[in-house]
């Protein structure tokens, strides 16, 4: 059994450490934390037990270990710990990080595929600043893409919180968004695998969404017949793969000829997974749709090649 992972990411002040010690009152699970210093999260007083230089032990049976090299290594050695088992664990990257290379690392990373699999990546927004960060900030739109969950916090701080979803979404319109204050929410909707939602139709207008300053670049592929699985097998490897370096984000919910249950396509760069979902509902229009994020890649040429697919 592998030990799951939830991957949280966001800007400074967004409320990060605040949902950290939020999951650690609420959950009942054994939770190794990882952050990138100690100076950048502050652990409740009633949860700590032990602190030394590299580790603070909490009364929970949780630990929460600062990193001040390479995370692999952490995540190697906390694996290797025969006496000290946890139920999870929790990565928290810096601010301004692209999470990205993290990510990829779970598949790239020998010996981590087989110790660990990646359940969420959970990114925490300031409703009252992602303007300006996404403005002026290309790591803020990667968090935003990366994303299976968002976080948006503050939201007491803005009167126009259907506008600031509409923009996250037109960057990436198969996340799922939480709108907060404090940071507080059912931790079990980040603490479990990701879900697939739907892509509202608005999401999936011909307008493609394109921020000029980085040029990342986020569209939907749709088509209503079912899928060949061998087509879409070949379109991986001859549209996907090929433009992995250009493509920051994808995920999609297929519908294949002779399944009944949903087919889940995601993955990022040249780093991609396929798994069955849940079966489709009675009266459920089945119908395959893929988000791709990414910058310098053509629209036209991925809907053409994308239509092969069908039966």
């Amino acid at each position: 059994m592998k030990i799951p992972v939830t991957i949280i990411t966001g800007f400074l002040g967004a409320g990060k450490t605040t949902l950290l010690n939020n999951i650690l009152n609420d959950s009942k699970e054994k939770i190794a934390i990882i952050v990138n210093e100690f100076g950048d999260i502050s652990i409740d007083d009633k949860l700590l037990l032990r602190s030394d230089e590299e580790v603070i032990e909490l009364a929970t049976g949780s630990i929460c270990c600062a990193v001040k090299s390479d995370v692999v290594k952490v995540l190697t050695k906390l694996a290797d710990n025969k006496n000290q088992k946890y139920d999870r664990v929790i990565i928290e990257t810096t601010g301004l990080a692209n999470p990205a290379p993290l990510i990829e690392s779970f598949t790239t990373k020998r010996g981590l595929n087989n110790i660990y699999r990646v359940e969420q990546v959970v990114t925490l927004i300031d409703a009252y600043h992602i303007h300006e960060q996404i403005a002026h900030t290309p790591e803020a739109k990667s968090q935003i893409a990366l994303a299976d969950t968002i976080i948006l916090n503050k939201t007491e701080l803005v009167t126009e919180l259907d506008t600031i979803k509409d923009i996250l979404k037109r960057i990436n319109p198969f996340v799922h968004i939480i709108c907060t204050n404090y940071s507080k929410i059912n931790i079990s909707e980040i603490l479990s695998p990701a879900t697939v939602p739907e892509i509202r139709s608005d999401y999936k207008k011909e307008h493609t969404h394109h921020e000029h300053d980085d040029e990342l670049i986020t569209f939907v592929l749709s088509e209503e017949k079912p899928l060949s699985l061998e087509r879409v097998t070949r379109w991986i490897a001859e549209h996907i793969i090929l433009n992995g370096e250009k493509l920051l984000r994808y995920k999609g919910i297929l519908n294949i000829s002779g399944m009944d249950e949903r087919f889940v396509f995601q993955g990022l760069h040249m780093h991609f997974s396929n798994t069955k979902d849940r079966p489709w509902k009675q009266g459920e229009k089945r119908i395959s749709e893929v988000v791709l994020i990414g910058k310098d890649i053509e629209k036209k040429t991925f809907e053409e090649s994308f239509k092969n697919t069908v039966t």
